[in-house]
């Protein structure tokens, strides 16, 4: 049964040996980052997909997000050995290199509004870098996340380029932010 009513009076327990704690806690916001780290994570896996621009970046997407459920048994179980994340933020910054080469110079702001699904990604980098923000936060009582921060960071900018991708492969021109204008 998905539903106990255990919950119902604001707390929560991940662990079954261990006993309840407030849904306001701070391992219950680290949960929760988590895991909308993770629905973000496929959502922008499934915008890669859907616009075809998945390629050689996928599979490094789907890494990603096995290390995102990594990160939550970590929470639960101290014990548990994260992935080597340092891998996972090389593999981006290949792909980065890699297409920022194919793409003209920017030097300014882009308006993402011209395509639903990079309208949409922009929304999935933004809310993964407030996310990454909260973790930031939360480092501290966390110490293991620190391995994990260099890895989100590099995230967003794949998501940003994965965005400038998608205008050229669409054959949009890029509309940019003019101070002047």
């Amino acid at each position: 049964m998905i539903y106990t009513k255990k919950g119902d009076d604001g707390t929560t327990r991940f662990n079954p040996r261990e006993s309840r704690v407030s849904k306001a806690d701070d391992i219950t916001h680290m949960s929760g980052a988590i895991d909308e780290w993770n629905a973000y994570m496929g959502h922008c896996i499934a915008l890669c997909t859907e616009s075809g621009v998945a390629g050689e970046i996928k599979p490094v997407l789907v890494e990603i997000q096995k290390l995102i459920f990594e990160c939550g048994a970590k929470l639960f179980d101290p014990d548990f050995q994260l992935s080597d994340t340092s891998i996972l933020t090389m593999k981006l910054e290949n792909y980065i290199d890699e297409q920022q080469i194919k793409l003209p110079k920017l030097n300014q702001f882009v308006f993402f509004n011209q395509d639903v699904s990079v309208s949409q990604m922009n929304l999935c980098r933004v809310r993964i870098r407030q996310i990454e923000r909260f973790l930031v936060e939360y480092s501290p009582n966390f110490i293991w996340i620190n391995s994990v921060l260099p890895l989100i960071n590099r995230l967003s900018d794949a998501i940003f380029i994965i965005q400038r991708v998608l205008y050229h492969d669409l054959k949009i021109k890029e509309k940019r932010w003019n101070s002047e204008e």
